[in-house]
């Protein structure tokens, strides 16, 4: 069973991307939950992990990239701001 749990908007570049977060009841009786981040009708990105905390910071590490190369954009030209100049640690 899916249970919706609430939605957040996470700003790239000026450009905003609404995440959806849903808590799945497994047939086991375990619970897991999912986001879902839309990019267009045809195109999304589904992230799924069995602790909340830790898919939130899966996806604002992800979604950065999903969205930079799906724009022709890499890396180098535009880092992201969590990352020092040699990707490693935060600056």
């Amino acid at each position: 069973m899916t249970n919706f749990l609430r939605n957040e908007i996470i700003s790239i570049n000026g450009d905003a991307y609404e995440a959806k977060y849903y808590q799945n009841k497994r047939h086991n009786g375990e619970t897991n939950y999912s986001v879902e981040v839309v990019f267009d009708d045809s195109d999304r990105i589904i992230l799924d992990d069995m602790l909340l905390e830790k898919l939130e910071w899966k996806l604002k590490r992800i979604l950065y990239y999903a969205v930079f190369s799906r724009k022709g954009i890499s890396y180098e030209q535009n880092p992201p701001l969590y990352l020092s100049p040699q990707g490693r640690g935060l600056r």
